[in-house]
């Protein structure tokens, strides 16, 4: 066998090797983002219901929504779990990136939730899919 044929087999060979690293570590993604969506379904983080059914999380590729029920604990308990899921994953909430809006009765609320995270607080409309939705039927509801 020629040397020009087994460096194209060798060039193969490492290919492939690159596809199966890519293919695993995409599966090991898509498992911590689960790992962390069950974490937001806690009873501690309260969703909104529409049609029976609570709504917390919706996931796509590396962005992460969430739609919360606009109390303060929900939030303060959904950070905190954001918090922890980066000290185990390594991955972490880009606060520069990461808008909030309040939906519901308090859309365009000025009210901001834990403030000394400093993130982008939206009146009406955000323009990327990372947020946190917020919405609180009762605006006297300060659980």
């Amino acid at each position: 066998m020629s040397c020009w044929k087994l460096q194209e087999l060798k060039n193969i060979y490492n290919s492939n090797i690159n596809i199966r690293c890519h293919l695993i570590c995409s599966v090991l993604f898509i498992l911590c983002a689960e790992v962390l969506a069950d974490a937001i379904r806690n009873d501690n983080i309260k969703g909104i219901t529409v049609d029976g059914q609570e709504i917390k999380i919706s996931l796509y590729a590396d962005d992460a929504t969430l739609i919360l029920d606009g109390s303060r604990a929900s939030f303060k308990n959904s950070l905190q779990v954001l918090e922890s899921f980066s000290l185990i994953s390594g991955l972490r909430l880009n606060y520069e990136k990461t808008e909030v809006l309040w939906i519901g009765a308090n859309v365009g609320s000025e009210e901001k939730l834990c403030p000394e995270h400093d993130l982008k607080w939206m009146k009406n409309k955000v323009k990327t899919p990372r947020c946190m939705a917020l919405n609180r039927p009762n605006n006297n509801d300060e659980s």
